[in-house]
């Protein structure tokens, strides 16, 4: 664990169990046979890879990503690739025969988690309007009371 980075760990990637920590060092991807890496960025759970993949067939790029179910990577025409989990756990993108381009890769967040912030929001303002009609007829209230 020496040389770990707090600050890596605290945007948001959080260890499985049985993961190498080492992962979270790591500023690059992992390309596998045939894969070749031209440009890598990384911003927090954001990452854009230019590569090939020589191969005639599938290949396969091992980012530095704790995997979790959500993680959606695209290539530059925006279709959609294979995302798995790796054996250390981290995020793997299959990469089509002889692919050239950009992988854009970033974790999309469930349909029930937008419906439960909405929600949330929803009742936040309904408590908020429910204590605004309170102090105004507790207002009313004494007005009444003093002009008796």
């Amino acid at each position: 664990l020496a040389g770990l980075d707090v600050n890596r760990i605290s945007s948001k990637e959080y260890l499985m169990q049985g993961a190498n920590p080492e992962l979270y060092i790591s500023e690059t991807a992992i390309p596998r046979e045939g894969v070749e890496i031209f440009e890598f960025n990384k911003d927090k759970l954001d990452i854009n890879i230019l590569c090939r993949n020589t191969l005639k067939g599938t290949s396969v790029i091992e980012v530095p990503l704790t995997y979790y179910k959500g993680y959606v990577a695209t290539d530059s025409m925006g279709k959609e690739l294979d995302v798995a989990c790796s054996e250390k756990y981290t995020v793997q993108v299959v990469l089509p025969g002889e692919y050239e381009g950009n992988i854009h890769i970033w974790f999309r967040e469930p349909v029930s988690w937008t419906i439960s912030f909405w929600i949330s929001v929803l009742f936040a303002l309904m408590f908020v309007g429910i204590q605004i009609v309170l102090r105004i007829k507790e207002r009313m209230k004494q007005n009444n009371q003093l002009s008796l």
